[in-house]
């Protein structure tokens, strides 16, 4: 049946009216603007220590699950010490989860549990005969996951070790597995699929004996500036010793810049600032000279890409030593050092450092401060803590932890950072405009 014209222009204009009406009373189904704000789950590695494991929580009300085959189901902690035996997964938040791992005797390692990046880099840790340290690769995820581990030696970068971690499992690689009798290591992981956190902890052992652990943290990528915030150079009494370690990555070699930042002032290290470095393979070199036993940083810059880590091993005792990774600038921090005592230092290397702090110790006192100083400041309290707060408004702000052994009976440094990220995505409107029939 033919409709006439003027019937059809009559349809035509009531379907347009039509249209609009629904357009403006029909649920908004397009992404036409808002945001929404949400902190990453946060993993902590398994105890690979064969010693105590902890998380240290500034609530019990934080959600726990830990990663393992059945469970997918996260519960309040109930704990502000929560121990670990498996890898565990927290719900997200912006507080800081730290860990704290013991092996026997009086060693001590320290680390902030993370959300996991996919380009990850480990300056630190040895494969000789000594090691009993590794990656601890946790996949919270409902599928398998599949990380590239590069290692570097002394000598040369070795072939990639592909490894595959089961879903909702973690699996430790042993560093001896990626650089067989190696001293020196670092190891560059990538996650290819899947979301993994990683970790490295440097474990020795000599038969039964303990000499040490530490957790080497990581770094997102090499860069021509570098900062090291919390270094300790020990006491008179118990004096230590530092060795840098340094990769260049790249396929050019490196010449580095080095200063040493104190509340007495700074200076280049003899030695290590004008150093040639070798591209591709890693390279130890010792701080001399050291004689100050106030905690200090050392930041440095090269003309080509590069990482670096520092290795501090007390000279008068073999249970313990500790690693020192360069640092991400820091805004602010809320955690439970979980009773000790750290010594908390500070670099800025562009203006005067203002960092405020307050805490709560295991006395059930709390108290404030706002540290100062040109450059470089440290601070430690006179008690241990169970929670801490750190803030500043700079940009350009390094923070680090230092356990110092003789204090907490155990010997340990950590970069001060979130751990937990922030993301953001847009929240869905509906929209009937968006309904198109071809």
């Amino acid at each position: 049946m033919t409709i006439p014209r003027d019937r059809r222009l009559l349809i035509g204009v009531g379907a347009v009216v039509l249209g609009l009406t629904v357009s403006q009373v029909a649920p908004r189904a397009a992404v036409l603007g808002g945001l929404t704000s949400t902190y990453s789950a946060v993993a902590c590695p398994a105890d690979n220590a064969a010693g105590s494991s902890t998380a240290l929580l500034t609530s019990p009300q934080l959600g726990a699950r830990t990663v393992k085959a059945g469970n997918t189901k996260a519960t309040p902690a109930h704990v502000y010490k929560f121990s670990i035996t498996n890898g565990v997964l927290f719900d997200g938040s912006p507080n800081s989860v730290l860990y704290s791992a013991r092996d026997s005797g009086s060693s001590l390692g320290m680390s902030v549990c993370s959300a996991g990046l996919t380009d990850q880099w480990f300056v630190g840790g040895s494969a000789g005969i000594t090691s009993k340290g590794g990656i601890d690769l946790v996949n919270s995820g409902l599928s398998d996951s599949v990380v590239d581990l590069f290692a570097y030696t002394a000598k040369v970068a070795l072939p990639v070790s592909t490894i595959t971690i089961k879903a909702n499992s973690d699996k430790f690689v042993p560093l001896d597995a990626l650089a067989p009798g190696s001293d020196q290591v670092v190891v560059h992981a990538i996650t290819r699929s899947g979301q993994v956190s990683a970790s490295l902890v440097d474990i020795r052992r000599k038969g039964l004996s303990s000499l040490g652990l530490d957790f080497v943290s990581p770094v997102s990528a090499p860069s021509t500036s570098l900062v090291i915030p919390a270094l300790t150079n020990g006491s008179t009494a118990s004096p230590i010793n530092e060795t840098v370690r340094l990769l260049v990555p790249g396929g050019v070699d490196a010449t580095i810049g080095a200063t040493i930042y104190s509340r007495d002032g700074s200076f280049a290290p003899l030695g290590l600032d004008g150093l040639k470095v070798a591209h591709g393979g890693v390279v130890d070199y010792p701080l001399q000279n050291l004689v100050s036993s106030a905690p200090f940083a050392l930041a440095i810059t090269s003309d080509q890409p590069i990482l670096a880590s520092v290795l501090s091993t007390p000279t008068k005792s073999s249970a313990d030593f500790a690693w020192s990774a360069s640092a991400a600038p820091i805004s602010k921090l809320v955690a439970n050092p979980g009773g000790l005592l750290p010594a908390l230092a500070f670099l800025n290397l562009h203006a005067n450092l203002n960092v405020a702090i307050s805490w709560r110790d295991t006395n059930g006192k709390s108290g404030s401060l706002t540290l100062s100083g040109s450059h470089f400041a440290s601070w430690q309290p006179g008690a241990g803590l169970n929670r801490l707060t750190i803030s500043t408004g700079q940009n350009d702000t390094y923070g680090g932890a230092i356990f110092a052994a003789g204090i907490n009976s155990g010997f340990s440094y950590m970069p001060l950072s979130q751990g937990s990220v922030l993301l953001t995505a847009a929240v869905p409107h509906s929209d009937a405009r968006v309904i198109s029939r071809g």
